[in-house]
């Protein structure tokens, strides 16, 4: 029998075109959740991890090289990432940047403008370590709001948690949480800062509890098939 493949993260960005150049996305945050799995490949656990600032993607990838041998196989999908995630990924890091992944340019699948799957890989020492990132929506095309709620994760979406005309260029790139003069609160940059960490990593861990449920039904009901 086909082991189920537990290997799944989630992750997701925070992005403004407020105060950009031709209101082109900027991303500001970046969050992941992550299955946390024994020597067996059985889940323990959900782990999330975030970055931020103007260099969140970059500090990301190098996170995710330094731990390439824990997540080597993994797949990670983001909500709709074929028309947003992805095309942040592309144009602010791996396009001009290979010194942790480089992209496995037959891997990539583009359908009606959305990049469907796309593989990143890195060679060392006879090794090669893999990280799949692909579309959640293409599997169940649905808002995550709904996809939470009708799977009743307990994750379900914070909408309207975080009112994003707020955040612009000048005031999302802390990069981290700094409490100011000990008064938790006191500050408007501390409250913006903190809510999209909640926010974002939130919304990673809902999507994981979907995928993780999803591929249980997969597997359970279609012959042991992985998704």
């Amino acid at each position: 029998i086909n082991p189920m493949n537990n290997k799944i993260a989630t992750y997701d960005f925070e992005a403004t075109p407020n105060g950009t150049d031709n209101n082109k996305f900027v991303s500001y945050r970046v969050s992941m959740a992550y299955n946390v799995l024994d020597e067996c490949d059985r889940f323990l656990r959900i782990e999330t991890k975030t970055f931020g600032g103007k260099d969140c993607i970059r500090k990301w990838m190098k996170w995710l090289f330094t731990n390439k041998k824990e997540f080597s196989g993994y797949t990670l999908y983001a909500h709709n990432a074929g028309k947003f995630d992805l095309l942040l990924v592309l144009g602010e890091y791996l396009l001009e940047n290979d010194e942790y992944w480089k992209i496995d340019t037959e891997s990539l699948i583009v359908l009606n403008g959305a990049y469907l799957n796309l593989i990143m890989f890195h060679e060392e020492e006879g090794e090669t370590f893999t990280l799949a990132l692909k579309d959640s929506f293409r599997l169940l095309p649905a808002s995550l709001d709904k996809l939470c709620a009708e799977f009743n994760v307990a994750h379900k979406k914070l909408t309207g948690a975080v009112d994003f005309n707020e955040m612009n260029i000048t005031n999302c790139y802390g990069g981290k949480v700094d409490c100011p003069n000990n008064k938790l609160f006191s500050s408007d940059l501390f409250r913006l800062e903190l809510g999209n960490v909640v926010y974002c990593n939130w919304d990673c861990i809902g999507l994981l509890e979907v995928m993780n449920t999803f591929k249980e039904e997969v597997y359970n009901n279609m012959g042991f098939i992985n998704i």
